[in-house]
């Protein structure tokens, strides 16, 4: 699974940049790729762009290499859950990039306005990105992913 991805879902949830500011930091890091043949993190070019301080960060490498350190809020699902649904629904072809941080934009957009947290899967077949049944299919892959080797 691609980290960079997942950084990029932990800092949108937290509502630290926007959707189109981790395309636009996707797109920095491609270039960069080509150019010096190194490919730099993620959290890096937001830094360097000064999207997100040091502290957010550590805050959010910390949820991504140690995802059970953080509660999550009563009733919800914790960042890694839903960056791994986004994942999922990519992998398998259902949704693009572009859409699954679309959804994560609207998710933080309406938590900042004090509305209750969405769920991406629901937000993505609400706009018609997936349907019921491609949902239904990621949810259980996604589970299947979950598991802890036996």
């Amino acid at each position: 699974m691609n980290k960079d991805k997942l950084f990029g879902s932990v800092v949108i949830q937290r509502g630290w940049v926007s959707a189109t500011d981790v395309l636009l930091a996707l797109n920095v890091q491609v270039k960069l790729k080509r150019v010096f043949g190194r490919k730099l993190c993620l959290g890096e070019i937001l830094y360097i762009r000064g999207l997100v301080n040091e502290q957010q960060l550590k805050t959010a490498v910390r949820s991504l290499t140690n995802p059970g350190a953080e509660e999550a809020d009563a009733g919800n699902e914790t960042s890694s859950t839903v960056a791994l649904l986004g994942e999922v629904l990519i992998e398998l072809g259902y949704a693009t990039h572009l859409e699954v941080l679309a959804s994560l934009d609207i998710q933080a957009s309406e938590v900042k306005q004090g509305k209750k947290k969405r769920l991406i899967g629901a937000i993505l077949f609400e706009r018609e990105s997936i349907t019921q049944a491609q949902l239904k299919h990621a949810i259980e892959v996604s589970k299947r992913w979950n598991q802890p080797p036996s």
